[in-house]
């Protein structure tokens, strides 16, 4: 009879651990579909398994309790009184963590906030542009730099602008743990350029330059080869050594042009110059330039397809040479543009058309919207009509224009970046939650199924860009919205 009471005891905890079981797959599948979203457009890896053993669970062990609970009081009346209750309690208690275990198992990995930096003040400050080097990533604002460890988000250094003075521009490329900046004083010309070591925040050099008030702008205005600092003045565009600031070279431009913007790569620059006989019309036209970097001399200039002024442009990659235009004509040319290694038309990419809408080329000063290139592939943030936001991820042969692939993001996409191992990462999210996705950059394919970020109150703005470090990634926060820090670091 003991042994037999011990059995029906042993069953009562066997359900009170379904039931504290179902408890914990309820808990998890709530946290999983904060953590997913609307789950009628996509949730996260596992959680219709989650759900469905959170119930299953709960019933079959609501049931076997209270049979097995009738049964044993029928065989031993005060058995139930004395016992079943505390069974069921251990029995409850003692399935909490391993079904926890279990149900973390089948929600599949996931990546968590690591180090935060500290806060912007004012909390509304706006980040200009973001440089990576040598461990240590930088958010550049209007009043200077400040450097944080990629490794434990640790406070490694701040450049202070000048007195009266404003970060204006910037490169959007750093050689050598080197970073190019621009600096201009309230209403003025962005007039000096400043060259800033990444590891010490310390100034390497500065140099003066003629610049007009156009000049003011915080993107184009001023570049970074391997061995010159390319800028913008207004009546040339000079070439610096990039380890001394002294004049290396220097290019004149054509009575009644002006040079709009200029970036560069490891060797070569490359410069958009607007034409325009009547200042006060409209009517105007554009080439791009090929310039070595080293030596001013132009390798190859191309004529753009364009009859009016720009309403927008900006150089979106040198090598290989492609740039975005935007006329003030609305039948003119509003596309993104790309050329050979001999200057050579290429793909002629709509910005707004049946294959989708990309990022609008930005107004002159403004940072660019998060886009990026193979050899011979743009891969950007693609939207279609009835959404407000970049949905999708698409791949366009820089050759033809022809679209790759296109694969549907169910949160707006916030940024994508090339990792080390040639793999595309894209971080989208909403207000409160983000997911990272890994794919092949070559067919849109999943490399896995979308990780979500997980963690307390996760640090969202509502501008963000994203940067591959070694274990893990980085966050931009562009805006620091309601407390959201400048950098987080997500593995």
């Amino acid at each position: 009879m003991r042994a037999l009471l011990v059995a029906k005891g042993a069953a009562v905890v066997g359900a009170g651990g379904l039931i504290g079981s179902s408890v914990m797959f309820v808990i998890g599948a709530r946290q999983m579909a904060r953590r997913g979203g609307d789950c009628t457009t996509g949730c996260l890896p596992g959680y219709d398994t989650v759900e469905s053993w959170s119930v299953g669970l709960g019933v079959v062990g609501f049931i076997a309790a209270l049979v097995g609970m009738v049964v044993a009081s029928v065989a031993e009346p005060g058995f139930r009184a004395r016992w079943l209750p505390v069974f069921l309690v251990a029995g409850i208690l003692a399935a909490l963590w391993p079904a926890r275990a279990v149900q973390q198992g089948l929600a599949g990995p996931s990546y968590a906030v690591g180090w935060r930096a500290d806060e912007d003040r004012p909390e509304t400050t706006e980040g200009l542009g973001n440089w990576q080097a040598d461990g240590t990533v930088v958010r550049a604002r209007a009043d200077g730099l400040t450097g944080f460890g990629t490794r434990d988000g640790a406070l490694r250094w701040t450049y202070t602008a000048p007195t009266r003075h404003q970060v204006c521009a910037m490169s959007t490329r750093t050689v050598g743990g080197v970073g190019l900046l621009g600096l201009g004083r309230h209403d003025k010309p962005c007039a000096t350029v400043v060259a800033v070591r990444l590891d010490t925040g310390k100034e390497a050099w500065r140099a003066a330059i003629r610049a007009d008030g156009y000049a003011f702008a915080r993107t184009g205005r001023i570049a970074l080869a391997d061995t010159a600092a390319v800028v913008v003045e207004e009546d040339a565009v000079r070439g610096l050594a990039a380890d001394s600031g002294a004049q290396r070279w220097k290019r004149k431009v054509a009575e009644d042009c002006e040079a709009l913007a200029v970036d560069a790569s490891a060797r070569r620059a490359l410069l958009v110059e607007e034409c325009r006989p009547e200042i006060l019309e409209d009517e105007a036209t554009h080439r791009l330039i090929a310039l070595d970097a080293a030596t001013g001399k132009e390798l190859w200039a191309a004529k753009l397809p364009t009859e009016t002024r720009l309403e927008a442009m900006r150089i979106l990659s040198t090598e290989p040479a492609v740039v975005e235009l935007d006329e003030i004509d609305p039948r003119g040319t509003k596309a993104v543009l790309a050329f050979d290694a001999a200057g050579r038309a290429g793909a002629s990419i709509p910005l707004e058309g049946p294959l989708g809408t990309l990022p609008p080329a930005a107004e002159a000063g403004t940072r660019p919207e998060p886009a990026l290139f193979t050899a011979d592939t743009l891969i950007t943030p693609v939207s279609v009509p009835g959404e407000s936001s970049a949905y999708w991820v698409a791949a366009f042969r820089l050759r033809d224009g022809e679209r790759l692939w296109m694969r549907r993001i169910h949160q707006a996409v916030a940024g994508v970046v090339l990792r080390p191992d040639g793999r595309l990462a894209v971080l989208a999210s909403d207000s409160d939650d983000a997911n990272v996705w890994v794919k092949d950059p070559r067919t849109g394919a999943d490399v896995h199924a979308p990780l979500p970020v997980t963690g307390k109150k996760l640090p969202l703005s509502t501008d963000m860009e994203l940067l591959a470090v070694p274990g893990g990634y980085v966050v931009a926060n562009r805006v620091s919205l309601y407390g959201s820090p400048p950098f987080f670091q997500i593995r």
